[in-house]
């Protein structure tokens, strides 16, 4: 058996449920007063109820003001789904954006470009040279040996510390040395031999 009028759903806290609650009942009410569907189902007409002597204009004006608030719920409903559609997309725009930042790479090492005669040390050691790691953490490594000044090697930018570095490093024979690192990335040697100096275990975060 078909039913004569509009089955009216259980609303929710979503909105597409809450507009669609509303939506019934103003078919539903539609339906009653003649203004929807077949006429057999109606419990009075509109405008016989609007034309009648014993009509209750309160209970008339009522049920327009009803209708009315029934028709701004469901736009303020509509306005709900298509700002939350809005605020879904921009979520999702975030996430995306948080994973493409979350899976950048460790840079590569690279070798320093000396001047002032420095270089490698040389078997058995490694290259020395420099990286940058995802968390913009700089890192040194490598024995270098045969400088004739006190600069080494210059960093590029996106490789500088944000303040000057002081480290306390090992040089020939087995005793300290200060390494500084600027904010333009020069490598400069404080104390220590040209025999060798090690660069290795120095980590800074990059500027910016």
């Amino acid at each position: 058996m078909v039913a004569k009028y509009p089955a009216i759903p259980e609303p929710t806290l979503d909105p597409a449920s809450l507009r669609d609650s509303l939506l019934s009942i103003k078919q539903a009410f539609e339906v009653l007063t003649g203004q929807r569907g077949n006429q057999d189902y109606r419990a009075v007409l509109l405008p016989e109820l609007l034309a009648s002597d014993n009509a209750d204009d309160a209970a008339i004006a009522a049920a327009n003001t009803a209708i009315a608030a029934a028709n701004t719920a469901i736009a303020a409903a509509n306005t709900a789904i298509t700002a939350l559609g809005f605020r879904t997309t921009a979520l999702e725009l975030s996430v995306t954006s948080l994973a493409a930042r979350s899976v950048v790479p460790d840079a590569a090492w690279t070798p320093f470009a000396y001047v002032n005669s420095w270089a490698d040390y040389g078997v058995p050691f490694g290259p020395a040279g420099y990286r940058k790691l995802s968390s913009r953490l700089v890192v040194l490594k490598g024995l270098v040996q045969g400088g004739t000044a006190a600069v080494i090697a210059t960093l590029p930018a996106g490789y500088r510390p944000g303040h000057q570095g002081l480290f306390n490093m090992q040089t020939n024979p087995n005793v300290a040395c200060r390494i500084d690192i600027s904010t333009a990335g020069v490598i400069n040697h404080i104390g220590g031999s040209a025999g060798w100096i090690s660069l290795n275990g120095i980590t800074f975060m990059a500027e910016g």
